[in-house]
């Protein structure tokens, strides 16, 4: 049984990312009223639900999970096991699903075009990751958050070679599934001249070496993508030692956004995505 790891990068807009409930951020939003009151209020139920109470609207289970990295960030994971139309008897194949910078595993649930949905009905154990400093992990063994800026020292590459390496051995680890994913991301932070100079050695930040990265690849893209350019994934596809696949989809005006939250995704991304998913799980 193998693992399929599915990374949807996104950027957005950061009060997405900081979706409101009463446990939620008490230190960006210190005196949020209870759920009910900010509905009666006029907030929309489905925006100040956090994941567990989200998902269990819907009709579906999932459990919470916690995972501490090698530097002591306390990470949450969410599992959606088991979808309603579901019907396989054997054990379901893990999926990992990571969202993009300002996000959260919120990402992949959001009401009738949640793409962790779609996976789970189709018999595939999901697993929705988060990185440190989001909404879900925002603890450390040693350092409170809102106190100590030692916990606010990372960038993008915490959050690929330990957050979301951390993340995949939790799940290979819980599920006992075929390890098949290694390697790094692209390029490591620009902190200037003289922190580079002071952090690698040089001035110029360090790019990964994509050669090591042996995990099949599948990019999809979209023409109207203004952040990841249709020019910008085939340079990536280029350098990438094993891309099975570049797919650009059909709809002209499909956005950098629409990846997670447009209303089409299950008629233009999911089918594309849960054919992949099938080719790597029977090996065709």
């Amino acid at each position: 049984m193998k693992t399929i790891l599915l990374v949807l990068s996104v950027f957005t807009c950061l009060i997405q990312c900081l979706s409101i409930d009463e446990n939620a951020f008490p230190y960006i939003f210190p005196n949020v009223p209870p759920v009910k009151d900010l509905v009666n209020s006029g907030f929309e139920e489905d925006a100040v639900l956090d994941f567990i109470a989200l998902t269990k609207k819907y009709g579906y289970t999932s459990e919470e999970h916690e995972v501490i990295t090698e530097d002591g960030y306390i990470l949450t994971i969410f599992r959606i096991s088991r979808g309603k139309a579901c019907n396989r008897s054997e054990p379901p194949d893990p999926v990992v699903m990571m969202h993009g910078l300002l996000k959260s595993s919120d990402t992949f649930v959001t009401p009738g075009v949640g793409l962790a949905y779609t996976l789970a009905d189709s018999c595939y154990d999901v697993w929705c990751a988060n990185v440190r400093g989001n909404r879900y992990s925002r603890e450390h063994v040693k350092w409170d958050p809102d106190k100590d800026k030692e916990f606010w020292q990372f960038s993008f590459h915490e959050h690929g070679t330990i957050d979301l390496a951390t993340t995949v051995d939790y799940v290979l680890n819980e599920t006992k599934a075929e390890k098949n994913i290694k390697g790094d991301f692209f390029r490591r932070y620009d902190a200037g001249a003289n922190k580079n100079l002071e952090n690698y050695g040089q001035e110029e930040p360090l790019d990964y070496d994509l050669a090591k990265v042996t995990a099949p690849v599948v990019l999809i893209c979209s023409n109207d993508d203004a952040i990841a350019t249709p020019k910008d994934v085939e340079r990536l596809r280029d350098e990438l030692p094993n891309v099975i696949d570049m797919f650009t989809l059909r709809d002209p005006h499909w956005g950098h956004l629409d990846f997670t939250d447009g209303n089409d995704i299950p008629l233009e991304l999911a089918p594309k995505v849960l054919e992949y998913l099938r080719v790597a799980r029977d090996g065709r």
